[in-house]
């Protein structure tokens, strides 16, 4: 009887070997990810949504909203990322440089690296946005400094 156990045992070691290791190997750092600011103390600004600006910048006086162009999916998507003046509504090229970074809160990760193109004044392409799994994301709008630290940043979250 110890035989038979001991042989069947060995048979479907073959099996659970990889997944174990797989499943040991996941938890590790992971090359795929955006893990670039994850021990950085981030300065955030209150997210604040009022009628005519889905998100404030610099002291209410940057107004950011954005509009999908392609999703929001799990996968790859693309969006539109528009700045205003809050109160003259007119389009504003940032002075700063832009960086959207994708997390998810829940599990502690981020996404790919997104890339970002100005397309005119105060127009943003985003794209490589990817949401590797269903659950909340959060998108992160953050504002440069010259030397690439976070100046502000102001967010958003969905639900894939």
């Amino acid at each position: 009887m110890f035989y038979q156990k001991m042989k069947m045992a060995r048979k479907h070691s073959g099996i659970l070997s990889p997944l174990f290791f797989g499943l040991l190997l996941s938890c590790g750092y992971s090359p795929f990810l955006n893990h670039k600011n994850e021990g950085e103390q981030i300065p955030k600004t209150t997210v604040q949504e009022t009628e005519s600006c889905a998100l404030l910048f610099s002291e209410n006086t940057l107004c950011a909203f954005w509009k999908w162009e392609e999703g929001p999916k799990q996968g790859e998507n693309r969006l539109r990322l528009f700045f205003s003046n809050h109160e003259s509504h007119q389009p504003t090229s940032l002075s700063q440089n832009l960086n959207v970074e994708i997390w998810m809160p829940g599990m502690g990760h981020g996404s790919l690296p997104t890339h970002v193109t100005s397309v005119r004044s105060g127009e943003y392409l985003i794209e490589n946005i990817f949401f590797s799994m269903p659950g909340e994301w959060e998108i992160r709008i953050q504002l440069l400094n010259y030397d690439g630290s976070i100046a502000e940043q102001n967010s958003f979250k969905l639900v894939i």
